[in-house]
């Protein structure tokens, strides 16, 4: 946000008018760093998923293979959430709420996902199931932590009109 102040001469007085002028989120904004952050809640999201499928092959291939088919769906949805995102990256119109309401249907996918794999899961060692229960929360505290970092280099903006 741009502030400029123009005074208007009358006699003996002085009128300041205080035009906002709104600019794009773009001047405001590290895109590279929103970027980076992005780029961290994606890895978490991604090696989560992978590191699940990778205990559940060595606890049992079997249900593994069954839990790496619905692990699939999870990370396809996760790719079209993160175009979603990245394309407002480019545009370089994210903002805080945007980038909440993605957050929260990554989490909401963590949540279904683990809800879908849970039968499953139950069939598998008591080691490798509670591994794989711990890994599903940390992925979603992980990615809690790294979009408030996210939220603080959105709102950057903001705090600077």
């Amino acid at each position: 946000m741009i502030i400029k102040f123009i005074r208007i001469h009358e006699p003996q007085l002085y009128f300041v008018f205080i035009i906002f002028t709104v600019v794009k989120n773009k001047l405001d904004v590290n895109w590279e760093a929103v970027e980076a952050q992005i780029d961290d809640i994606r890895t978490i999201v991604s090696l989560s998923l992978d590191n699940i499928r990778g205990i559940a092959n060595s606890d049992d291939e079997t249900i593994g293979t069954v839990i790496g088919i619905k692990l699939d769906e999870a990370e396809a949805i996760a790719l079209d959430i993160f175009t979603e995102v990245d394309r407002e990256v480019q545009e370089q119109t994210l903002n805080v709420e945007s980038a909440m309401e993605y957050l929260h249907r990554l989490k909401k996918l963590l949540l279904d996902t683990h809800a879908k794999i849970a039968d499953d899961v139950n069939q598998l060692s008591e080691t490798a199931s509670e591994t794989i229960k711990n890994t599903f929360i940390a992925a979603l505290d992980l990615a809690q932590a790294e979009a408030q970092r996210l939220y603080e280099l959105l709102q950057a903006r903001i705090n600077r009109a």
